[in-house]
């Protein structure tokens, strides 16, 4: 999935907040986290959710389904 992983490490560097601040926000482990921005696991359901809600996208586009307009890849 390193697409998720690519947008993720994005979506962070354009809300300017930090990998801390993002996994405290949304009440994550900062080890699954970090594993999660580096390729090397994937999110369940439930924290793609909080992720697609706390940076306002679908989680089409967190899944590389759609562009950030909403149109479909």
């Amino acid at each position: 999935m390193k697409y998720f992983s690519d947008c993720l490490a994005k979506l962070i560097k354009d809300k300017g907040i930090t990998q801390k601040e993002l996994y405290t926000e949304l009440n994550l482990g900062r080890n699954q986290l970090h594993f999660w921005v580096i390729g090397k696991a994937e999110p369940d359901l439930e924290s793609l959710k909080k992720i697609a809600q706390y940076f306002d996208v679908t989680i089409d586009f967190l899944l590389g389904l759609e562009d950030e307009f909403g149109g479909k890849v």
